[in-house]
């Protein structure tokens, strides 16, 4: 279920799923739509959990009782790795079944012809790939797919490039894609919707243009469409690599392939925001823990909790750790 389904077939939907008629629905964000109701949800799954914000996720939760919510991600964000660590989430892994050698370099914003004459000479080779920019129109001094798109035109020709972005229509985008598995474009320039609207394994190369102004999680994304039939594939990046936080981001980025690993970093670099509030990432006011200094005493202490909750799950022999004793004592004291 979209927002592109006609109203007429919204309906019918609505009516089905209340009625259990429905065992099983996709859809993207209109799902959480509070028209939509289940009989008994009880399994909700989330793919890209990166692009949902937590009450999103919780409204899903919240359409049943007891449901099991199943977050996917290959980079999940610092909040949601937090969770983990406190116990709130259980984390599973699932490893590639062959190594992907994908190499990734680094250039500043004064080095970008550098990396387009990198990029032209494995085009000349017969690589393939993506051309990605954070936004459709130029802003300021931030390129946009469009006109990055007619500068290519104009010096490349012979990448024979196709525009694809998420405003594009439907057969318009099929047309592109296509072209591109066929041999016809060369190069795709794109918006963000490479990170996770494409699978063309023939794709080698990817090149981002002011990489500072995408978060590690669509960074990561973007990587992974290239070398996806194991060959060897070349990651361009083009940003400030000076700009602070947003400088720290790339350069981890570039040092770590790892999806889990990679979002463990960003954990420490950008902190977990609000596990019992809605910020996704910043450091909570721990009075005594440091996130930075503290990731692997966290873990420690977390599985000595479970260990703990596992023998004696009401803690009779535990009751200094009791927080219902102590919720306990604080509404007597009222």
């Amino acid at each position: 279920m979209v927002n592109a389904v006609p109203q007429k077939d919204k309906d019918r939907i609505k009516k089905e799923l209340a009625a259990g008629k429905i065992s099983l629905v996709i859809g993207t964000h209109s799902l959480l739509s509070k028209e939509l109701n289940f009989i008994a949800l009880s399994l909700a799954v989330i793919d890209e959990e990166h692009k949902f914000g937590v009450n999103q996720r919780d409204l899903l939760g919240e359409k049943g009782k007891g449901v099991h919510v199943l977050l996917m991600s290959a980079t999940p964000i610092p909040r949601t790795l937090a969770l983990t660590l406190y116990g709130g989430l259980s984390l599973s892994s699932l490893s590639e079944r062959g190594k992907r050698k994908v190499a990734t370099y680094l250039f500043q914003k004064d080095e970008r012809e550098v990396a387009y004459r990198l990029f032209d000479t494995l085009l000349r080779q017969g690589k393939t790939g993506y051309v990605v920019t954070s936004r459709l129109k130029k802003s300021e001094d931030l390129i946009g797919a469009r006109p990055l798109f007619e500068e290519i035109s104009g010096r490349f020709p012979h990448w024979n490039p196709a525009l694809i972005y998420g405003g594009l229509s439907l057969s318009e985008k099929e047309k592109a894609i296509a072209g591109f598995s066929a041999g016809k474009y060369k190069v795709l320039v794109a918006t963000s919707v490479v990170e996770v609207g494409l699978d063309l394994p023939e794709a080698d190369l990817l090149m981002v243009e002011d990489a500072e102004r995408f978060g590690l999680s669509q960074l990561h994304q973007m990587r992974g469409r290239i070398g996806r039939k194991f060959q060897d594939a070349l990651c361009l990046v083009i940003g400030d690599l000076e700009s602070g936080i947003g400088g720290e981001r790339l350069n981890l980025f570039a040092a770590v392939d790892q999806g889990e690993q990679l979002a463990e970093d960003d954990l420490v670099l950008r902190g977990e925001g609000e596990v019992l509030g809605e910020r996704q990432h910043g450091l909570p006011p721990l009075r005594i823990a440091s996130l930075r200094r503290d990731l692997k005493l966290l873990q420690v202490a977390r599985d000595s909790a479970q260990e703990i909750l596992s023998k004696d799950p009401n803690l009779v022999s535990h009751p200094e750790l009791s927080l219902r004793l102590q919720m306990q004592d604080i509404q007597k004291n009222k």
